[in-house]
């Protein structure tokens, strides 16, 4: 099989590629290695006068990619109808709005710019030489980080036992007798360590959580219902209440303080009530 080097999308006007070489130039940043025109021909007889100073080959560069554009003229065979559609890939997703626009000024937006399903930043569009581009950038995933709390745990087994009662589960891989890896999501544990242990990773002394709040820890429910049954739990498991149930409407929340006096903020909130991203 032949090893391809290149494809390249080559445009056939209608004595308007000069025109459409200054339009990409604009709309594109395109770079023009130079223009050769018909009346160049070893034979110029075999052209009509009105088409000498038409283009016959011009090359556009285009970053690593390159069009090829050309008028064509009476006594060459002409191309078949249109021009295909142009797949332009962009490298950065927030150049595909602007470009869109740069190369719809006077033609036609079929599909305007969105997100589209698979992922990507995508957009369809008819130039004014009746050239049909196709934009397209793919969007890079959102990046997560995953979260790991660390509490100090005056009796591991007590905590254990009671977020096991809230219906928590802890990671045996990450639990011995100086920590436990309790599961929130498949993006945030919270570890509870021993008191001795948890000192070796601080020069500071840990706060005193009968007088002192270090940090509130907020879990999101998905109903008010269970906001009201997961606090409920807590204090007949031994924790203690920490703010009354607040109700803002679009948002509702209870807390609690578990057996070693860390703060837990638990809230429900109106999907309906978040901004979109």
């Amino acid at each position: 099989m032949p090893m391809i080097k290149a494809i390249s999308p080559h445009l056939f006007f209608d004595g308007r590629a000069e025109e459409a070489i200054t339009f990409y130039k604009e709309a594109l940043g395109a770079q023009v290695s130079g223009i050769m025109r018909w009346g160049e021909m070893p034979d110029p007889t075999a052209v009509r006068p009105e088409d000498k100073n038409k283009v016959m080959h011009s090359r556009l560069t285009l970053g690593h990619a390159a069009i090829l554009v050309a008028d064509h003229v009476s006594g060459t065979p002409h191309p078949a109808s249109g021009n295909g559609t142009q797949v332009l890939e962009l490298e950065d997703p927030a150049e595909v709005g602007p470009c869109f626009d740069r190369l719809a000024a006077g033609g036609t937006a079929e599909m305007p710019v969105h997100d589209a399903f698979w992922g990507a930043k995508f957009g369809i569009l008819v130039d004014r030489f009746g050239v049909r581009w196709m934009l397209h950038s793919e969007l890079q995933p959102r990046r997560t980080r995953m979260v790991f709390p660390n509490l100090a745990a005056r009796d591991l087994e007590r905590t254990k036992t009671f977020f096991g009662a809230l219906g928590f589960r802890f990671d045996a891989r990450f639990t011995n007798e100086q920590g436990a890896c309790m599961e929130l999501n498949d993006q945030s544990y919270v570890m509870f360590l021993t008191e001795p242990f948890f000192k070796t990773f601080t020069k500071r002394e840990p706060c005193d959580t009968s007088k002192t709040t270090e940090l509130l820890l907020a879990i999101a429910c998905d109903s008010k219902a269970e906001v009201d049954r997961l606090v409920k739990q807590a204090l007949e498991s031994g924790g203690a209440p920490a703010m009354p149930p607040q109700d803002q409407g679009f948002m509702y929340g209870w807390s609690f303080y578990d057996p070693d006096g860390h703060h837990w903020e638990v809230f429900w909130m109106d999907p309906k009530a978040v901004p979109p991203a």
